[in-house]
């Protein structure tokens, strides 16, 4: 039967004449060729029979040998343990098995093939998986949604930090903690991967790469090169050093505004602030911001840092004078 791992064969001779041999055979495919096993082991098992069946030897223990018994009326019922001879061979790989009997009698034999018994391997895995995690309070939980056509299989996780594997993770999840301190560079691909076992066969493993960032973008430093400039044949270019080497960051938006005061000069809500030219994007860890500009005014960089799917983060330069 499907599944099973150790197969016990009987074969009955008629008219108790002639020598019995087993060979077991296994194909690892259906239509196949076969691969000789062996010829199994013999085992003496007490019998169950009710009643005499045709053709079968019993057996009687006599010191340490079982030796053919005469039986007749209930041979489960006898004054002496009676047993029959079966052989059995026990299987450990994915494959269709069958069994040959065999009886000699002199020069002439006549051998007997069995049913073919299948041990199936692993069924077909689906599996998927969210290639972002986005920690929120520091922490994230990664998942690995897999599923066998086949019941019986035995799903297999694996879980890597980078290339170094993660002991003890071997489910379908895996927590991912950072403490405050470390949120803002943290930036780690983990790896996953799921295969079907079944009867000492596997599939192929189906892998995922997850990147762990924080849900927020961090801010990176910008550093105006001077707090005031003076237009010179009637322009000035404006710069200013951004870094986000000591945080997570795919791209750098930069954009300088002209900032414009109400009554108070000293309060500027930003309402009304005018951006000079088109923002500047760049994938670098440092980028020099470098605006030209032609009129007299107060300026400062607005600059984003984008991560992924996390919210952005926004901060503002030191205000620059131009006069």
């Amino acid at each position: 039967e499907e599944g099973k791992k150790e197969f016990v064969a009987e074969a009955i001779n008629d008219g108790n004449t002639g020598v019995l041999t087993y060979s077991w055979f296994k194909k690892t495919t259906a239509d196949g060729a076969p691969i000789v096993l062996g010829t199994g082991a013999d085992e003496y098992v007490a019998t169950a029979d009710a009643a005499v069946v045709e053709g079968k030897t019993y057996y009687k223990l006599e010191g340490e040998k079982y030796v053919p018994a005469v039986v007749t009326g209930d041979p489960s019922a006898a004054e002496v343990t009676l047993y029959e001879l079966r052989n059995k061979y026990a299987a450990s790989t994915v494959g269709y098995y069958y069994v040959e009997a065999t009886t000699r009698v002199g020069l002439g034999k006549a051998t007997t093939t069995s049913d073919v018994y299948r041990i199936p391997g692993p069924g077909v895995v689906t599996a998927s998986a969210e290639d972002l995690g986005l920690l929120t309070d520091g922490r994230v939980t990664l998942t690995v949604t897999a599923a066998s056509d086949d019941a019986k299989d035995t799903l297999v996780y694996t879980w890597k930090k980078g290339d170094e594997a993660i002991e003890g993770a071997e489910t379908a999840t895996y927590d991912v903690v950072v403490d405050e301190a470390n949120r803002a560079a943290f930036d780690q691909t983990f790896k996953a991967s799921v295969k079907a076992t079944r009867n000492g066969a596997e599939t192929e493993a189906k892998e995922f790469a997850i990147r762990v960032v924080d849900s927020v973008a961090h801010e990176p430093t910008v550093t105006p090169e001077a707090s005031a400039y003076v237009l010179r044949k009637g322009a000035a270019a404006i710069k200013a050093t951004i870094d986000a080497t000591a945080v997570v960051s795919d791209e750098i938006e930069y954009q300088l505004i002209k900032a414009a005061y109400g009554e108070n000069e000293e309060v500027n809500n930003r309402e009304n602030d005018v951006a000079v030219g088109e923002p500047v994007v760049s994938t670098d860890k440092t980028v020099v911001a470098n605006v030209k500009v032609t009129e007299g005014g107060r300026y400062y960089f607005k600059v984003t840092n984008r991560v992924a799917t996390a919210t952005p983060a926004i901060v503002y330069s030191t205000e620059i004078t131009v006069a």
